[in-house]
């Protein structure tokens, strides 16, 4: 489920014009991108074997050091530039170099915070770098100072009890709401058109296509009608960008390669597959909506989502993923609206994606199922000497 959560995470780094390279969390805008200095691959491997210079998350798992990044970035409201150095000419980040200050006190931080919660909170991640820095640079020392009006704010009203549903029944009616699993399964294609808006200025085309089990391909057409597109064959993952094509790896190949389940939107109904534990642990109101809040946990430690159904429509409104890492659970955040009715799966044509780096949002104007794709679409491309826009398929 959290394969498209991940989405906007991606499109940030190839918008740049770069993608993510070898042992580095990102890339600034017009850095130039850098060949892979690692295995595409860094499933199995810790932190320290798969970057460099590493000293406080020896022994943590590095997929999970990116997600620091962001996490650290986010609870300090800085950008990568705070700690990291960029050299030579095209300038690109050296994020082995400890020259900056900031990246060695950042160190010192992390184990300041450890210590303070494996002396007071047995290890568990309470004090995290988000509790004093709150989105500042430098924590406040001082509390604010009062408003002008003293009247105490009014205490909301107590919620009468209300005795929540089983999760197997909240997943039964979400189920019958999108026409039921097994209809579902039996599409092999999508085809889906429409925009994407990033921030208030940004709205571009978008073309996604998807294939069984796990082919993908989205196209977004710049205003000078090249284009920028992430997909896979199901085997190789790969990127491009007005600058060239490349292969993707590391978190890039693998954010793409999740994207890629065709049939990720059913996985909510098994969910209980890769979170065992599970409960509904109350409602919420979304855009006027009222639903129920599924909470599943996979152990703990280990990622959790909070899934928000309608309660009188019994379909999914919100996904919350929360991303362990060494300095706290990173979250992120997937809206749907606008279902439609498509030869009888309802499907939303309006999905919104939010993640501490900021948002974006899918609007489609046409999806089609079953629509003939050739293998050959989803290959990367093949770009021949004085052409950049060359692609392998039709």
């Amino acid at each position: 489920m959290a394969s498209r959560l991940e989405k906007f995470f991606a499109l940030i780094v190839i918008f740049a014009g770069t993608a993510f390279a070898g042992p580095q969390p990102g890339l600034a805008k017009n850095s130039a991108p850098m060949a892979p200095a690692h295995p595409i691959s860094m499933a199995g491997k810790t932190a320290e074997q798969y970057y460099k210079n590493i000293k406080v998350f020896k022994g943590v798992p590095a997929s999970q050091i990116i997600p620091a990044m962001h996490f650290i970035a986010a609870s300090l409201g800085v950008r990568c530039t705070f700690c990291h150095v960029m050299k030579g000419q095209p300038p690109r980040f050296d994020f082995a170099s400890d020259d900056k200050r900031t990246k060695r006190t950042a160190r010192k931080m992390v184990l300041m915070m450890r210590s303070i919660d494996n002396n007071n909170f047995h290890g568990r991640l309470v004090v995290t770098c988000a509790t004093c820095h709150n989105g500042h640079p430098h924590p406040r020392s001082v509390p604010a100072l009062a408003e002008a009006s003293f009247a105490p704010p009014p205490s909301p009203p107590h919620p009468a009890f209300e005795s929540m549903p089983l999760p197997s029944k909240v997943l039964g009616a979400y189920d019958a709401a999108i026409g039921g699993e097994a209809p579902a399964r039996k599409v092999t294609t999508r085809i889906l058109e429409g925009t994407v808006t990033m921030g208030p200025h940004r709205t571009l085309p978008v073309t996604i296509y998807e294939k069984a089990p796990n082919k993908f391909l989205d196209v977004v057409t710049l205003p000078n009608g090249r284009t920028v597109e992430q997909g896979t064959n199901g085997t190789l993952a790969w990127i491009r960008t007005p600058r060239g094509v490349m292969p993707a790896f590391g978190p890039d190949a693998e954010q793409i390669h999740e994207q890629a389940n065709f049939y990720g939107n059913l996985d909510v109904i098994n969910v209980a597959q890769d979170y065992p534990h599970m409960r509904v642990r109350g409602t919420a109101k979304i855009g006027g909506q009222e639903t129920y809040i599924l909470e599943a946990h996979s152990a703990p430690g280990g990622p959790f989502e909070q899934l928000y159904f309608d309660r009188q429509t019994g379909l999914l409104l919100r996904v919350t993923h929360f991303t362990p890492t060494p300095v706290g659970n990173l979250p992120s955040r997937v809206d749907f609206a606008d279902y439609r009715d498509v030869d009888g799966i309802k499907i939303p044509y309006q999905v919104t994606f939010t993640t501490t780096e900021g948002g974006m949002t899918e609007t489609f104007t046409h999806v089609s199922l079953d629509i003939p794709i050739q293998d050959s679409k989803f290959n990367m491309p093949v770009v021949h000497a004085g052409s950049r826009q060359a692609r392998t398929g039709p």
